[in-house]
């Protein structure tokens, strides 16, 4: 957007006007004793070029901040982003030795099966005979030759 000259004097007379406390934009001749239209105007332009400097020194601030700031967030997703890397590596084998394992305990129960079937039983205490208990009469035995 492009102003015309004549309404940017326009807009800074009624800044100057509103500074010294002038009702509306009309010029009443000189303000302050010995302060002519154009020496307002020129203090007017000095305030707000001082500004504009000011404004931009503090944007300058902040962008060198922010930019550090978004260094420093680079690394740290840099480095979330490798152990995040590694930590899937890891359950990836963890998952293919848990399929290992399962793939391995099928067929020990599958070889287990198989050979239940020669086996009377496969509880290790069946199958022996049970021993009865001492009954002792305190009587020696007669052994005859």
């Amino acid at each position: 957007m492009q102003i015309s000259w004549k309404a940017w004097q326009e807009w800074s007379m009624e800044l100057i006007c509103r500074q010294l406390g002038l009702p509306g934009t009309a010029w009443v001749g000189l303000g302050p004793p010995g302060i002519g239209k154009r020496t307002l105007q020129v203090r007017a332009e000095k305030r707000l070029r001082e500004s504009a400097e000011e404004r931009s020194a503090r944007l300058t601030r902040e962008v060198a901040r922010l930019g550090g700031d978004t260094a420093e967030h680079q690394t740290t997703i840099e480095s979330l982003s490798r152990r995040l890397d590694k930590l899937r590596g890891m359950a990836k084998a963890k998952d293919q030795n848990l399929k290992t394992f399962e793939a391995q305990t099928a067929e020990l129960h599958a070889r287990l099966r198989y050979s239940g079937e020669d086996i009377k039983d496969a509880h290790p205490l069946r199958g022996m005979k049970k021993s009865r208990p001492n009954l002792s009469t305190g009587k020696l035995p007669s052994l005859s030759f």
